[in-house]
């Protein structure tokens, strides 16, 4: 994935409006802190803290505007970490989507994001 490109946002398996059920499905949105100075705050592992923001409708779509940062998978809803245990860091990559619909910028684990269309050249 790489900055421009176009995307569509899903759970990792639904990627349309409605699941089977008829039911609308939501993708978290999350947000960096940021620091004073415009830096994202950092824990000692050198994963970025991160806010829940809400949900956007799976089936949403948007364009990549920046790089990708890394996350410890803790501060994802619903996600346990099995690693937490063994001293490890689970991160995950959180990539910045600037969304058609909602007008704003979002960022989503790369899990819930899938690439529709390449940035023009």
């Amino acid at each position: 994935m790489a900055q421009g490109d176009r995307v569509v946002i899903g759970t990792g398996y639904v990627w349309e409006a409605k699941n089977q059920d008829g039911e609308k499905e939501h993708v978290m949105v999350y947000e960096p802190l940021w620091k004073d100075d415009g830096r994202p705050q950092v824990t000692p592992d050198g994963s970025v803290m991160v806010e829940k923001q809400g949900g956007v409708v799976a089936g949403s779509t948007g364009t990549i505007k920046g790089d990708a940062i890394n996350v410890h998978r803790s501060y994802l809803h619903g996600s346990s970490t099995a690693a937490g245990n063994l001293g490890a860091s689970d991160q995950v990559q959180l990539v910045p989507v600037f969304l058609d619909h909602y007008q704003k910028l979002g960022w989503f684990p790369v899990d819930n994001v899938r690439i529709s269309g390449g940035s023009p050249i």
